[in-house]
């Protein structure tokens, strides 16, 4: 009976830690991938309003959204499960209430993180709706823009002022202090103008 105890509890005990190896393998792979590809890494934004890929998914505007069922929280959800299923088991609990706990554990280190990149991803979405307005706005160049290059503009936009990677339209160098005009958007960048060309 002792060793058949012992066995259920290395068994159960591998079962959790292979949970946790699952989870942290996936993770892993795609922060490779990412890296590699340049597709499915947190490119966390900046004030400058640079553009997200390799997220969740994307609502009808084409800004990021996360969802629930996501791999990457379900991968999180994994590592909770394992994690708090291995140290229950650790401790004696049974297969099933182990189990309860690692649910928990997995629910509440998902929940956490979902909740965090809800957030983080709403406030980015704001963001770039803000810079989508700047288009036909004033603006100055707070960074030289030099000769097929991108510098660096500031404005004001609904009340808030922002700031801006900016390249020239004509590709021609702008200094410091010059007022352009907004004429496009590309990516993360705006187009900008001379004001007395505009």
């Amino acid at each position: 009976m002792h060793i058949l105890q012992l066995f259920k509890e290395s068994t159960q005990l591998m079962t959790f830690l292979s949970l946790v190896a699952a989870g942290l393998v996936y993770v892993f792979l795609t922060w490779i991938l990412g890296q590699m590809g340049g597709g499915d890494v947190d490119d966390h934004d900046h004030d400058h309003s640079h553009s997200h890929q390799g997220h969740d998914g994307h609502d009808e505007h084409g800004h990021t959204t996360v969802k629930i069922f996501s791999p990457k929280l379900i991968a999180v959800f994994l590592i909770g499960l394992g994690s708090g299923g291995s140290i229950a088991t650790t401790y004696g609990y049974s297969a099933l209430v182990s189990t309860l706990i690692g649910i928990a554990s997995g629910l509440s280190l998902g929940g956490t993180l979902f909740i965090f990149f809800k957030a983080l991803y709403s406030q980015q979405s704001n963001s770039s709706l803000i810079v989508e307005r700047a288009i036909g706005n004033t603006a100055i160049v707070n960074i030289e823009i030099p000769v097929n290059g991108s510098g660096e503009v500031g404005l004001s936009l609904n009340g808030q002022y922002v700031t801006c990677f900016a390249r020239s339209r004509d590709n021609q160098a702008i200094s410091r202090g010059t007022s352009v005009k907004v004429t496009s958007i590309e990516g993360s960048t705006l187009v900008v103008e001379l004001t007395q060309y505009a």
